[in-house]
């Protein structure tokens, strides 16, 4: 079973469970932090980006147990620009942990300050479970089983 790290949309059960393809079980879902990073938001788009910053810490969600399927379905959604990386997640105990984050390289001209989960649930949670409903209905069998195998090598 593998652990993802949310920052960003993500972070909203409803999407989540949409992307991951079933419902993700509240005892797998734990506040956890990402150190040295700060999110910020993207001009022009309405999801995040974490960005390295020494000292700070972005909170979000560690999702735990969640198969290849839906790391497959996950990475399908990500698309391109982003790649899955595994890193160190701090608990609020102090403890580490691993997880999988999905990062891109920052093009800092793009970004546009502070970005807020509750800012996007009231302003573009509606468009964006119907883009992700429409996109997760177009992944295909082959599709996801070949991204299945990459996580499966990468789970081992």
């Amino acid at each position: 079973m593998l652990s993802f790290f949310f920052f960003g949309t993500l972070m909203d059960p409803d999407l989540r469970d949409l992307v991951v393809g079933r419902p993700v079980l509240e005892e797998c879902v734990r506040k956890a932090f990402l150190p040295n990073t700060r999110r910020v938001a993207i001009r022009g788009q309405s999801y995040p980006i974490v960005v390295p910053d020494a000292g700070n810490r972005v909170e979000g969600h560690l999702v735990r147990d969640l198969d290849e399927t839906a790391a497959a379905r996950l990475g399908y959604y990500e698309g391109d620009e982003f790649n899955a990386e595994l890193r160190d997640i701090e608990l609020p105990t102090e403890n580490y942990t691993k997880a999988w984050v999905f990062l891109t390289n920052p093009d800092l001209s793009l970004t546009s300050g502070k970005w807020r989960l509750g800012d996007w649930q009231r302003q573009f949670k509606r468009e964006s479970l119907c883009q992700a409903r429409s996109a997760m209905a177009e992944i295909d069998t082959l599709e996801l089983d070949g991204l299945k195998a990459d996580w499966r090598n990468a789970s081992a």
